[in-house]
């Protein structure tokens, strides 16, 4: 894992940009994985499922199920 000494501190780096993945119900780019972390242990990936080009969103289908509590925007979407 190469991170940036500026990014050494726990304080400034965080295990995964999985949060900065926007959803989308049928274009999605990505799916979900999973990996081991040397500090955080197992986590969640997001991992591409094609070639993802320079500039274009990174989107996955959050998977939600409609019995579970679901934010009111994805309600709506559905």
């Amino acid at each position: 894992m190469n991170v940036q000494p500026e990014y050494w501190s726990i304080n400034k780096y965080t295990a995964t940009l999985g949060h900065k993945v926007k959803h989308s119900f049928n274009k999605t780019n990505t799916e979900f994985g999973s990996a081991i972390h040397p500090r955080y242990g197992p986590i969640r990936t997001i991992v591409a499922s094609k070639d993802i080009k320079k500039g274009e969103e990174i989107l996955c289908d959050y998977q939600y199920g409609t019995d579970s509590a679901i934010p009111r925007w994805y309600e709506q979407a559905y």
